[in-house]
């Protein structure tokens, strides 16, 4: 059996994500910031396989414990979805408080990378794993009002094709899924016009085809502008229902 960690699996996109590849027979290690026992009692009664913590991931030692944690249950870690993300209503880099911006820098870079630093050795020593961390449209197209979230997922994009090309010797996969503004309740605290983006079922679609098939792939005849194997480092934009992939050449 195949294990996957979705971070932020509470709700939204972390949410959507961890029934999609309960869906394609994962066995689930599933953490969040909040309690959300409904979430594994849902995934329960579908009778996946399931272990949930409550911890948050911009503290190092919460993360060393919790994969140290997941080894102990499952003995093995294939898939890193680095969901866990943080970010404030639209205002001015000037009017931003510090401890907005530390809580944002530290969930979406910080949070990232230590998640990243303890599940690449155990994937190493397997020869084998796929880690899709969950960047945004904002990080590529930066928007006003949303200065820091913005430059904090730009910096996981950058981490994501470092990481790449660190293990591109191997059979580990690291890629970036960028998602526009989707339908979730981050995005109605931040911009109150949730209801008119994507699902995030669509977004957790295209990602459990790139771990599950390699590439984007999913009903409905929507267009896919890379048909094969996605490039390690690769950024996957998903954006109006739409999938994009931007090679890490490409990005150069």
């Amino acid at each position: 059996m195949k294990v996957a960690i979705v971070t932020g699996a509470s709700r939204g996109l972390g949410r959507a994500t961890a029934f999609a590849l309960a869906k394609e027979g994962y066995a689930l290690a599933l953490c969040a910031r909040f309690e959300f026992s409904d979430v594994l009692e849902e995934l329960n009664s579908t009778g996946a396989t399931t272990m949930m913590r409550m911890f948050d991931v911009r503290r190092y030692d919460s993360v060393q414990w919790f994969v140290e944690d997941v080894m102990s249950v499952y003995g093995r870690i294939d898939v890193l979805v680095n969901n866990a993300g943080h970010a404030t209503p639209r205002t001015d880099l000037e009017s931003l408080r510090r401890s907005d911006i530390r809580q944002i820098v530290n969930t979406n870079l910080f949070g990232t990378t230590w998640l990243l630093m303890k599940v690449l050795p155990i994937m190493k020593a397997q020869g084998s794993g796929t880690i899709v961390n969950i960047g945004s449209k904002a990080g590529r197209y930066p928007s006003p009002g949303a200065a820091m979230y913005s430059a904090s997922k730009a910096a996981v994009h950058a981490l994501t094709q470092a990481v790449a090309r660190e293990v591109r010797d191997t059979k580990i996969r690291v890629v970036t899924v960028s998602p526009g503004p989707m339908n979730t309740e981050m995005r109605q605290t931040t911009d109150g016009d949730a209801a008119q983006q994507q699902s995030p079922e669509f977004v957790a679609q295209v990602i459990t085809s790139i771990v599950t098939l390699g590439y984007p792939s999913y009903i409905g005849g929507l267009p896919v502008w890379l048909k094969g194997p996605i490039p390690n480092g690769a950024d996957v934009l998903v954006w109006k229902n739409e999938v994009r992939v931007f090679p890490m050449e490409e990005l150069r």
